[in-house]
């Protein structure tokens, strides 16, 4: 099976012509095999096939070794050069006039066995960061566990080939989300920066964050309401800026929603001062569903409905613990067909769900759990049903 996890890395734009370098090196983990020596990156007075500033790789003389190269001499692979330029580099260079490129490397494994390798790049500071660089793996071998500028690869004696692509003018600005964020007192959000393109978008990390006013607090990626009061936080990342506002309010009802190692089907008892899922769940909202009402089919949540169901995947068994206003009913106007309904803070009994006009859904109502699906008497806070709409009406569960 090809495992594989795209590594982006952004990087300043001075306004005039490109100029930058990305050092890649490879190593296994004692250090006993390494080639540390090699270079890709964009100039003025490069050219997208062989120039001056493109350098032959040089083999190890030792008889075991691992090396990382960037092959022009094969004549079926898209990066062939000509002779008498088809050779192995050890740095490729680019023209700046071209928007994309991609810079194919092999990483020759030359061992006397498995060996788990790290490929890193060092030197990112001098792309600007309207830059997307990408890279990842393009062979079948290996699980691929990225750990900040690292990409982990479990090698045997071999090839295996990558790619790094360079996209010039990608992003255009940077921008936290959620934007304003608003929360109450002793509630806590995640909170995010992006660079924002016309066709890209990449959540961005290693951040220099600084918050004004005594409202609100943050740590590690997190805003806790502190006090109420307006705060302000900030987000930069190599020399682009964004900051926004954060409103504190009264406090709110914390509730704690257990997640099961698995898919879980969850709603919320209480409502938060923002709906933003990702700010709720963190990286949870990566994989966050609801089913949509009009179309009836699954789709990717981005922001949280009062009294709406939804599905979430865990990785383990853990707690979330959310601040909010408590939710005493839920009344939604809902179409024919299949629907989640969430439950308010406290359990509702079957009997106490109602309908305007009357009778306008099926008697049977279901929950979800590892073992699948089950029929629900009482709906209880935190979970999640199913159940089936006869014609459009109002719905309250109270």
């Amino acid at each position: 099976m090809r495992y594989i996890i795209a590594i982006m890395i952004i990087i300043i734009s001075s306004g005039k012509a490109d100029s930058w370098l990305i050092r890649l090196g490879v190593q296994n983990d004692d250090r006993s095999y390494l080639d540390l020596y090699n270079e890709f990156g964009v100039s003025p007075t490069a050219n997208d096939e062989y120039g001056i500033e493109d350098f032959i790789n040089l083999f190890s003389p030792e008889p075991h070794y691992i090396d990382l190269y960037f092959p022009h001499d094969d004549s079926d692979r898209v990066d062939y050069w000509e002779p008498p330029n088809n050779a192995k580099y050890s740095i490729d260079i680019r023209s700046d006039s071209t928007v994309v490129h991609n810079f194919y490397f092999d990483v020759f494994c030359n061992t006397t066995g498995t060996q788990n390798v790290s490929i890193f790049w060092v030197e990112e500071d001098s792309v600007p960061p309207s830059y997307l660089v990408k890279i990842s793996p393009i062979h079948d071998e290996g699980i691929n566990i990225f750990l900040g500028d690292t990409l982990r690869q479990t090698l045997s004696p071999g090839i295996y080939y990558f790619v790094a692509t360079t996209k010039k003018n990608a992003f255009e600005r940077i921008s936290i989300s959620p934007d304003p964020l608003f929360l109450r007192i002793g509630e806590s959000a995640h909170i995010y920066a992006y660079l924002i393109g016309d066709e890209d978008t990449l959540k961005l990390s290693n951040l220099d964050w600084n918050l004004w006013g005594e409202s609100a607090a943050f740590d590690e990626g997190s805003v806790s309401g502190i006090t109420e009061g307006i705060s302000y936080i900030s987000a930069c990342f190599r020399g682009w800026c964004d900051t926004t506002a954060i409103y504190v309010s009264g406090t709110g009802v914390p509730v704690q929603i257990h997640l099961e190692t698995g898919w879980n089907l969850i709603s919320l008892p209480v409502e938060p001062a923002t709906n933003n899922a990702g700010a709720i769940f963190g990286d949870f909202s990566e994989n966050m569903y609801k089913f949509d009402d009009e179309t009836q089919e699954y789709i990717r949540m981005r922001d949280i409905t009062t009294g709406e169901g939804f599905f979430i995947l865990s990785y383990s068994d853990t707690n979330i613990y959310i601040y909010g206003a408590p939710i005493l009913s839920i009344d939604r106007e809902l179409s024919e067909g299949w629907h989640i309904a969430g439950c308010p803070i406290i359990p509702v009994p079957k009997s106490r769900i109602h309908s305007e006009p009357g009778h306008s859904f099926l008697p049977e109502i279901y929950g979800y759990e590892e073992t699948g699906y089950f029929r629900a008497d009482t709906l209880l806070p935190g979970k999640g049903y199913w159940f089936f709409q006869i014609f459009r009406s109002e719905i309250h569960i109270h």
